[in-house]
């Protein structure tokens, strides 16, 4: 009998009130189970500015996000990882034979036809060291962002699941903002962080701003 001996006395259909009191009465006493722990809250993504310039000097020592060259004539990363231990930080590869977290793509620097193999040679070991961004990033200029955009699917990679893209765009009356189709250039997408700026803190100084989940 699952709530204990049949009391006597009672009639032989016991009403089903009665029995919910027997349990409870049973039940009286024992100790309570203990309440499950909630589960810790994981931190929520941020929206975060991140600065980068070939004169290293110029970027905050309170920066959240700094990026730096892993190669080119502008070798800023050795400084860049020293200097700002506790930030996130983005290396920038200039050409496509480099490897980094982020590809340089413009004038001088890799072009978009090599974009895609590059991606591709990163996510290849993307896991077997540390990056503060969840996948690489290709930068390049609002006016040609599509067109790498396109370049990338064609080569069987998918926006924002396969790399991220940050994109250039200095353009005063928008201000901070991330390229997207309202930039024009026949933008059909949102950019994931877009340097709006090369005159930051009222300095030669470049800085971006990178959306949620830009950085890990």
């Amino acid at each position: 009998m699952p709530y204990g001996p049949r009391p006597s006395g009672l009639p032989k259909k016991i009403p089903a009130w009665a029995w919910k009191w027997l349990k409870w009465r049973t039940r009286k006493g024992q100790p309570k189970p203990a309440p499950t722990p909630a589960p810790t809250p994981k931190p929520k993504p941020v929206t975060m500015f991140m600065f980068d310039d070939v004169n290293v000097s110029l970027i905050p020592k309170d920066a959240k996000a700094v990026a730096g060259y892993v190669d080119g004539h502008y070798r800023t990363w050795q400084k860049i990882s020293a200097g700002w231990p506790r930030a996130k930080k983005l290396m920038i590869a200039v050409f496509a034979q480099d490897n980094g977290d982020c590809l340089d793509v413009e004038p001088g620097d890799a072009s978009i036809i090599q974009a895609p193999a590059w991606v591709k040679r990163q996510l290849a070991s993307w896991s077997k060291s540390h990056h503060d961004v969840a996948r690489p990033v290709v930068y390049t200029s609002a006016s040609q962002m599509q067109s790498l955009v396109n370049k990338m699917g064609s080569a069987g990679l998918r926006y924002g699941q396969d790399y991220l893209l940050w994109s250039a765009h200095y353009d005063p009356s928008k201000g901070a903002h991330l390229c997207s189709p309202k930039c024009g250039f026949g933008i059909k997408v949102t950019a994931h962080a877009t340097q709006y700026t090369d005159r930051a803190l009222g300095r030669s100084l470049d800085e971006s701003i990178c959306s949620p989940g830009f950085f890990k």
